[in-house]
């Protein structure tokens, strides 16, 4: 039997919620019982009030019956198209409007992008921007081809960075902590690519210009393409989020190696499947 997601009973008011997973295993393929919560009330007193819902059949190991979605594994075809965006690793690079126009003179430059954050998805985005000098490797080409760009970071930057465990953060201080390059190889060369918020209540997906960088704890996807934009967005991608995907308290996180590396996007020269009444499915 498994109950996979139960209140932790006779907790204080002001104390952590707490949630736990309880099972009873026997050798061997057998039919068990599974318990979900359907209701609960009162758990801070001696007589807690939960209500279950049982249903009988494999036990998963996600502790759900049905479909084991754990037995995907991940495509070819995905391979390299989905990364979180960089950590950043000081917020010396973030940049105001002001900051940023002031260091590039008002023109366009290469080494300034928009910041874009999971928070800017979901709300309204802050028009923040980023310092993006990776390519550099000396601290001398980079003070020669932007004077004004090093002096910024190695005043905002490098003095925390001087002081890091890691030796590589100490020597190549002007880069982020984690550059994650498979994210910057997924988005070359594309006029806008795809995004979503790796924790959020809502599964939304949205298009993001090429000049945006995303924050760690943003999912970028390498592609500019409104079906498979839409295929994303679609109410059967979410479900299959929801299933693989784990959570953070009651928020869904999206996270791409079982998310997205194993789903299976249609062909767009396939028609679509129909349901009772005609409906598409």
């Amino acid at each position: 039997m498994a109950i996979p997601d139960y209140p932790w009973t006779k907790a204080t008011p002001d104390a952590a919620s707490v949630r736990i997973a309880m099972t009873v295993v026997e050798h061997g393929v057998r039919i068990g019982t599974l318990s979900e919560v359907t209701k609960e009330s009162a758990l801070e007193t001696d007589e807690p009030q939960i209500t279950l819902s049982s249903r009988q059949g494999k036990i998963n190991p996600d502790l759900t019956i049905g479909v084991d979605v754990t037995l995907a594994v991940p495509l070819r075809a995905n391979e390299g198209l989905a990364s979180m965006g960089p950590a950043l690793g000081g917020r010396g690079f973030v940049l105001t409007r002001a900051e940023a126009e002031h260091l590039s003179s008002h023109k366009p430059t290469p080494w300034l992008k928009r910041l874009t954050t999971g928070r800017d998805i979901t709300e309204r985005h802050r028009d923040r921007f980023v310092i993006d000098v990776r390519q550099f490797e000396t601290e001398q080409s980079l003070r020669k081809a932007y004077p004004k760009v090093y002096q910024h970071l190695r005043e905002t930057v490098f003095p925390e960075r001087s002081k890091n465990s890691d030796p590589r953060l100490r020597h190549y201080w002007w880069r982020f902590r984690r550059s994650n390059e498979l994210y910057f190889g997924a988005i070359e060369g594309l006029p806008r690519f795809v995004a979503t918020v790796e924790t959020t209540k809502h599964r939304v997906f949205v298009f993001v210009e090429a000049r945006e960088l995303l924050e760690h704890g943003v999912v970028g996807f390498g592609t500019s393409d409104g079906y498979l934009f839409g295929i994303l967005s679609s109410k059967i991608h979410v479900c299959w989020t929801l299933a693989n995907g784990g959570t953070l308290e009651d928020r869904p996180r999206y996270n791409k190696d079982v998310c997205f590396d194993p789903f299976p996007f249609p062909s767009p020269d396939q028609p679509p499947l129909s349901g009772p009444g005609g409906m598409l499915v």
